[in-house]
């Protein structure tokens, strides 16, 4: 596995983070006042989002990395984690979305982003039970997952070998193991 780049590292630390997750905050809350375009809170929506995506690559980077030193014999040891924060902080934003929903949905020009707000947490809780519902189908295959001790991530290959270019390059010893041996192709 790679080493994710220095923009990962940069928008996908703890400091980024927080620093874009209340921007977004803030800037949900400004729309619903009517202080900024509705745009504004979508941009900082999506720019919150690669921030955690660069912040799982870098934790997914470091587990790799550990699980890799650990083969030498030191234990693996893997980033801290906070069960159930991502939920909180989920139920958390929905809640605050609904109030600003509720108490100025009324006003004109509120129209977009309320309805923007109930479709998206529409979706959000809809995911969340289909999460919920999958959680004790998928724990056969998390625990498979996790007896393999590293992960090995390779670029799709742009093209297929041919059959006789790929049997020219099998080393000696395998020719004798073919019938009639590859000098045949």
């Amino acid at each position: 596995m790679s080493r994710p780049s220095l923009l990962t590292y940069l928008i996908g630390n703890v400091a980024s983070l927080v620093a874009v997750f209340g921007l977004m905050v803030w800037s949900i809350h400004a729309a619903f006042v009517g202080q900024v375009e509705w745009w504004v809170a979508l941009v900082a929506i999506i720019a919150t989002g690669m921030s955690v995506n660069a912040g799982n690559r870098i934790t997914e980077y470091q587990n790799w990395k550990h699980d890799w030193d650990a083969m030498s014999g030191a234990p693996p040891k893997r980033s801290p984690r906070i069960p159930g924060l991502k939920q909180i902080v989920g139920v958390a934003i929905l809640c605050v979305g609904a109030w600003g929903a509720v108490t100025y949905g009324g006003q004109p020009g509120m129209e977009i982003p309320v309805a923007l707000f109930w479709v998206g947490g529409a979706f959000a809780v809809g995911r969340g039970l289909y999460v919920l519902a999958q959680r004790g189908r998928s724990k056969a295959k998390a625990a498979a997952s996790r007896d393999v001790a590293v992960a090995v991530l390779l670029p799709i290959p742009r093209q297929s070998p041919d059959a006789v270019g790929s049997i020219t390059q099998l080393p000696g010893y395998c020719g004798a193991l073919m019938p009639g041996g590859p000098q045949h192709l």
